[in-house]
């Protein structure tokens, strides 16, 4: 009697039946989206002087006169015998007896905001009734309490000459303090007795206007030339549209003319600056364009020399050379302006700009408003392109050959199998989905009939010949796309019990493909069962809009 084996030789063969399926789960995909005219001309301002008048009377004031009294050298009466307050005689009449005159506030409306004060002098014109023998000064209050000037009141005739304090000397020296400083007068004479009468009081100050810096005009531009020969995309002053952005974004390049319009020296350090939610260049939230983050980033051109100097393209008056910049922003070089112009450029990408939005650009002086924008520059990106998923594989047949309990086998194309590690076959997947997408496998592990080889779990493991192990293991290049644990390191894994499980993904829709290389082991035990073995594996890419 003899004993026959029930086999000698297992033969395996997979059959990998390829799936595509196309989920579009659409949660947050982006939103898409003359000749120069000659500049304004640019005026000279050089410091000017103002008279400042007084506007309003303290509480304290107890004249009974009105503001209006006091707001001019108009006086007609004979201060000698003027003895009491009259309405309307441009006088501003302050009895004996302990009565006041306290002026609150002072007109400084034509005064600009930010003008450095260089002078600021208190003037009156007084008279006194025959007979005045109080001896209080007129006081200031800037704040401290009332401080006498060097200006005394007397008994003289007709009227005194202009006389006049330093104010500017004690400490009065910005706009707001000339708006709130008290000028006050105390009758000290006896009660019934004779009066002072003052026909103006006002403050001259001397003072520097601020610089005043325009944003003036813009110029939309092709990255098709040097800083002077580069093609205009648009007239000046005019807003661009369909511009393409993210995996296809276009490098363009905008130049601004800077005016500084007071005669007044101004450093410019040039720093652009975008918003998607601004009506005008002083609305809405703006972000920093820098080179790697942000949606619109500063981008290396081939055509221009970072800091380059600019010539002037857009204006028509007196003009300082600015920069054309590339990689930096803001500019490295501060360009000095006054009562002139100035032209800057920048080139940029919107990488991460949404689709359909309208997109406002500007400069500020390094993160500081400019005092104007006559013209905010406007940009509307391009519509959505349509969702789009690519997946393919290279084969979709694959076998073993002859499994052994004493070596481990790898699939191959040739379905011959091979006793090294080899590639069976490659995924390959791309999209312009925002969120990229994801990989699953599904299906069984080898199986004949009744009978079946374990799966190698869930956890990365290598190769154990003589147990028995059916896994795969993945590696990934080009684009963004990277395989996911435990099918990502150097043993292999097949984790039924989470299928459909994840194998890999891809982070974001910028439509490069990914090869994914898919090896196959199989081990077997000396026991296992003879037979033809064989797995439907189905992969899945999903795309999320």
């Amino acid at each position: 009697m003899s004993r026959v084996k029930l086999w000698t030789t297992k033969f395996l063969k997979i059959s990998v039946i390829f799936l595509i399926i196309f989920v579009w789960i659409f949660s947050g995909w982006p939103q898409i989206w003359q000749n120069p005219p000659i500049p304004p001309k640019i005026r000279e301002a050089q410091a000017a002087t103002v008279n400042v008048l007084p506007n309003a009377i303290h509480a304290n004031d107890t004249s009974g006169e009105a503001i209006s009294e006091i707001t001019g050298d108009d006086s007609t009466v004979d201060p000698d015998t003027l003895s009491k307050v009259t309405a309307g005689d441009n006088t501003y009449t302050v009895d004996g007896g302990g009565k006041i005159m306290q002026l609150d506030t002072f007109d400084v409306s034509s005064i600009p905001d930010g003008s450095t004060i260089s002078a600021a002098v208190l003037h009156l014109q007084y008279g006194a009734e025959n007979g005045y023998t109080g001896t209080n000064y007129v006081r200031y209050d800037n704040g401290a309490g009332l401080t006498n000037t060097t200006i005394l009141p007397t008994d003289i005739t007709g009227w005194s000459a202009d006389l006049t304090y330093d104010l500017y000397a004690q400490g009065v020296d910005t706009k707001t303090e000339l708006q709130n400083v008290d000028i006050e007068f105390t009758n000290n004479d006896p009660p019934a007795a004779d009066a002072i009468h003052f026909d103006y009081v006002w403050i001259t100050v001397t003072y520097t206007s601020p610089p005043n810096v325009d944003q003036d005009s813009y110029r939309w531009r092709n990255d098709d030339g040097s800083e002077s020969t580069a093609t205009w995309k648009a007239i000046a002053n005019t807003a661009i549209s369909n511009v393409n952005v993210g995996s296809d974004a276009e490098l363009i390049r905008l130049r601004f003319l800077i005016q500084e319009t007071a005669n007044v020296s101004f450093a410019l350090d040039s720093r652009i600056e975008f918003s998607s939610d601004a009506t005008s260049c002083t609305t809405g939230t703006w972000t920093v364009m820098d080179t790697a983050t942000t949606a619109w980033r500063v981008t290396d051109s081939t055509n221009i020399t970072n800091d380059a100097a600019t010539t002037q393209q857009l204006g028509a008056g007196t003009f300082t050379a600015g920069s054309i910049l590339d990689i930096s922003n803001p500019d490295p070089t501060a360009i000095t302006i006054q009562n002139n112009e100035t032209e800057v450029e920048f080139a940029f990408k919107g990488l991460g700009a949404s689709y359909s939005t309208t997109y406002y650009f500007r400069i500020t002086d390094n993160g500081t408003l400019l005092n104007t924008y006559t013209n905010c520059a406007q940009a509307t990106t391009e519509s959505a392109p349509a969702p789009t998923l690519t997946f393919s594989i290279s084969d979709y047949s694959i076998g073993f050959g002859t499994l052994s309990a004493s070596a481990a086998r790898f699939a191959t194309g040739d379905e011959a199998g091979s006793a090294t590690e080899v590639e069976a076959h490659n995924l390959q997947a791309s999209t312009n989905a925002t969120n990229g997408y994801i990989i699953t496998v599904d299906g069984n592990t080898l199986t004949s009939g009744s009978f079946t080889i374990n799966a190698i779990g869930c956890t990365n493991t290598a190769s154990n010949p003589g147990t028995e192990q059916f896994g795969l293991r993945m590696t990934a290049t080009g684009g963004n796309g990277t395989v996911t644990a435990p099918y990502a390191a150097a043993g292999f894994a097949f984790c039924t019990t989470d299928f459909p499980d994840q194998v890999a993904s891809d982070p974001d829709g910028d439509d490069i493909s990914t090869t994914y290389s898919v090896r196959y082991i199989a081990n077997i035990q000396s026991v296992t069962e003879a037979g033809n073995y064989t797995a439907t594996l189905t992969y899945v890419a999903t795309g999320t809009f």
